[in-house]
């Protein structure tokens, strides 16, 4: 109890039609929607965790680095350009490094199962979200405004007053893309099982 890092943690999101944790939440496990990508923690470490939300970006892939630091892992060079995410034992001591991540890229492309979810991808930022719905049959956009709207059920893509945050968000979109090196359509053995 005083030396011992528990995490808890469960994955993104519930089976479609299903709540998960919080019923002001929509959206499952596929969707680009607060119910689809948000994945609670819980940590305790004593003498290290001060109680209460980080508040930054994270993801499941911070959690590979993170533990490695922790058991004093050393993740080899030669590994090291494999490992997308970055520890959060800074965050955990109280400290954000400035050059910590403002946005997240997202796509989800298993279609038509497991979820049954249209293809999609788009960036995730401390207020906002961009979505490209795309495939087989669709070219739709979808501008998620989490400070004015937080159940994320309102679309604000084509309205003027957020002409410029599109613009912004569709350029981070590609810089990411670039910086995860998905330049390319994702392989046919990728997507979900045939129907």
């Amino acid at each position: 109890a005083q030396d011992t890092l528990v995490i808890f943690m469960h994955d993104n999101g519930g089976t479609a039609g299903v709540r998960v944790f919080n019923a002001d939440m929509h959206g499952a496990k596929g969707t680009a929607w607060l119910g689809g990508t948000r994945a609670s923690s819980f940590w305790r470490w004593p003498g290290t965790i001060t109680p209460g939300d980080c508040g930054v970006l994270s993801a499941h892939i911070d959690f590979f680095p993170t533990l490695a630091e922790i058991a004093g892992a050393k993740i080899p060079a030669a590994a090291k350009s494999q490992v997308a995410g970055r520890s959060l034992v800074p965050l955990c001591k109280g400290t954000t490094p400035a050059d910590w991540r403002k946005s997240l890229y997202y796509h989800y492309y298993e279609f038509p199962v497991p979820h049954r979810v249209r293809p999609h991808s788009g960036v995730i930022t401390d207020r906002f979200k961009l979505v490209h719905y795309y495939k087989p049959d669709v070219n739709d956009w979808e501008l998620l405004d989490r400070e004015k709207d937080p159940l994320e059920v309102q679309n604000f893509y084509n309205d003027p007053a957020y002409a410029q945050t599109v613009k912004e968000l569709h350029a981070e979109v590609e810089r990411l893309r670039k910086e995860v090196q998905e330049t390319g359509e994702p392989p046919r053995t990728a997507y979900g099982n045939q129907p």
